[in-house]
């Protein structure tokens, strides 16, 4: 079989590329406003500008090309690629998956509630390995059929609130608990 491609778009590098230049503003603020209280020459101060928006440029970039990135499904794995370069971001090959799951997450804030359907895949000690969202993926249902042919399928669908260290694979899935029953 050959790769399998579909496109993802991803909200929460964007957030992050929206905060980068408002983060920028803080610390070059700040040296410029103390400059004369630390006695900084102009050399040194347009160095250490030169250096402050030389990482907040590569850190823009580097979110910014976070956004967009392809899954990609061949024979041995299922792995993330960023969309240019086309460099791969997070593999995990089909020995290591014990199934996949559908997930509803549930996560719960100070500006409400934000609901994200997601298919997280399990591997052997039943911690996520790989978590896709159906949001901002393109192609889904093709790509969860291409999955199917790969891994079995964890029947119940799952439901949690605010799953952040169970998504990153430091606390194990509760199946039992999180159940949706219907």
């Amino acid at each position: 079989m050959r790769e399998f491609k579909t496109f993802n778009f991803n909200k929460n590098w964007m957030q992050i590329t929206i905060m980068i230049p408002i983060l920028y503003v803080i610390p070059s603020g700040i040296l410029l406003d103390k400059a004369p209280n630390f006695n900084l020459s102009e050399e040194v101060l347009n160095f250490l500008l030169i250096i402050i928006t030389s990482l907040f440029s590569c850190l823009f970039i580097y979110s910014f090309l976070r956004i967009f990135n392809y899954t990609v499904i061949t024979y041995d794995a299922i792995e993330n690629r960023m969309a240019f370069p086309s460099t791969a971001i997070s593999r995990k090959y089909w020995r290591e998956i014990k199934h996949y799951a559908n997930v509803t997450e549930t996560y719960s804030g100070q500006y409400g509630v934000d609901i994200i359907k997601a298919i997280w895949f399990i591997d052997f000690n039943d911690k996520v390995c790989f978590r896709l969202t159906k949001w901002g993926s393109f192609n889904f249902k093709k790509l969860i059929e291409k999955v199917d042919k790969f891994e079995d399928k964890f029947e119940i669908e799952l439901e949690y609130k605010n799953p952040y260290r169970t998504i990153n694979g430091w606390k194990k899935v509760d199946y039992l608990k999180n159940q949706i029953i219907k």
